[in-house]
């Protein structure tokens, strides 16, 4: 998987054998130039417990603030690896035998200790990828840019406040669509403009689910916003929202609120 990042500290990158990073099962966490931008190690993680599995390198200024910088990561033959460029195995920074996490179904991307992160993953080599949304509420966690596409299918894990945001820019702003699936308690969804100002509405009793990822997809385009069940666009709609005057969509954000956790 080759990927972009613009932080200034601690991007981590999880690949775990699991459908969705859970965090109470055994995974992998690359920290990219953590400590204050300084090093770089890999980790194994399970149940909040750290074991480091690697000698930690000296990677000072690796990250950029203000500017994306180029990796890979590569989990064949057994062997996680990490490095610098776009080509894989090129540049190697760091390399571990995955030992008893195997084979890779996921990875997940994230900043941490207080560092936002913007991120651009190379989908054509990666066989998905997947983030968590932690329970303080904010967009600012996971975006997406989807200039030159007109809609996306993602499934996610959550027992209720799963929102997604359409925006022209990647951060929260006046000139957006949030859509609400199984808010309020997993009782309703909502297509919502600044401010939350509903402007459709639907019941939708236990959309959500806590224990299992459940499929959703959303098209903009001719005016309109639709918002359906499932990995097939056009099947299962759900709401729909006619607009006369639409905003550009070129970045997606995803969250889930008000103290509820998601896996996507």
């Amino acid at each position: 998987m080759t990927f972009r990042v613009k932080a200034c500290s601690d991007a981590h990158i999880a690949v775990a054998p699991t459908s969705g990073v859970d965090l109470t099962e055994a995974f992998y966490d690359i920290v990219l130039s953590g400590w204050e931008n300084t090093r770089t190690q890999i980790r194994r993680v399970q149940n909040g417990l750290r074991e480091d599995v690697s000698e930690p390198i000296d990677t000072t200024g690796l990250l950029d603030c203000d500017h994306f910088k180029d990796f890979w990561v590569s989990w064949a033959n057994n062997v996680v690896q990490v490095g610098k460029g776009i080509i894989p195995r090129h540049h190697v920074l760091l390399s571990h035998s995955l030992n008893d996490i195997y084979p890779i179904k996921a990875v997940a991307i994230s900043t941490g200790f207080d560092h936002e992160g913007e991120w651009k993953i190379d989908n054509d080599n990666a066989l998905w990828t997947a983030f968590a949304t932690p329970v303080d509420f904010g967009y600012h966690y996971v975006w997406e840019t989807v200039e030159h596409k007109q809609g996306i299918v993602f499934s996610v894990r959550a027992c209720s406040d799963v929102h997604v945001i359409l925006s022209d820019v990647i951060r929260d702003t006046a000139d957006r669509y949030d859509i609400v699936i199984g808010g309020w308690a997993n009782t309703k969804s909502a297509i919502r403009t600044f401010e939350q100002k509903e402007h459709v509405s639907v019941s939708t009793p236990e959309i959500n689910s806590c224990q299992h990822h459940r499929a959703f997809w959303i098209t903009w385009q001719n005016g309109a916003i639709e918002v359906g069940q499932g990995e097939i666009i056009g099947l299962e709609r759900i709401m729909d929202y006619q607009i006369l005057d639409m905003y550009p969509v070129r970045a997606v954000g995803f969250s889930t609120g008000y103290a509820f956790n998601g896996t996507w």
